[in-house]
């Protein structure tokens, strides 16, 4: 859960570098991700196809970080205007981070009890 949590912040933090150094890192951060997510897949004992209610928990899962995402871009946009900070994205990106971290427990909770039913 930490190395993804370390790959969104990386990721939406790489909007404050200048020049190429955004792209580079933002590359970075997504191949985290990315790995993690084989390493995830690769480590399942089980390999099955999902089904439609964990498809739509997948979804929901998805929007619910997007919408964090969202929010905590135009918080520290508003903050960043109102308070002149240089980096609001990599104040965002820490906040979405941390965010991802906390849900990751209940999220899990949730998604078993999905797959049970």
């Amino acid at each position: 859960m930490l190395v993804s949590a370390l790959g969104v912040f990386v990721v939406f933090a790489s909007f404050d570098l200048p020049g190429p150094w955004d792209r580079i890192t933002a590359a970075l951060g997504l191949g985290v991700l990315l790995l993690s997510a084989l390493r995830w897949q690769r480590q399942a004992r089980v390999h099955r196809k999902p089904t439609g209610p964990e498809l739509l928990w997948y979804f929901a899962a998805g929007a619910v970080l997007l919408v964090l995402c969202v929010a905590f871009q135009i918080a520290a946009a508003v903050l960043a205007l109102s308070v002149d900070l240089p980096a609001q994205h990599t104040i965002a990106a820490a906040a979405t981070a941390l965010a991802t971290a906390a849900l990751a427990g209940p999220g899990r909770r949730t998604f078993r009890a999905v797959v049970r039913r």
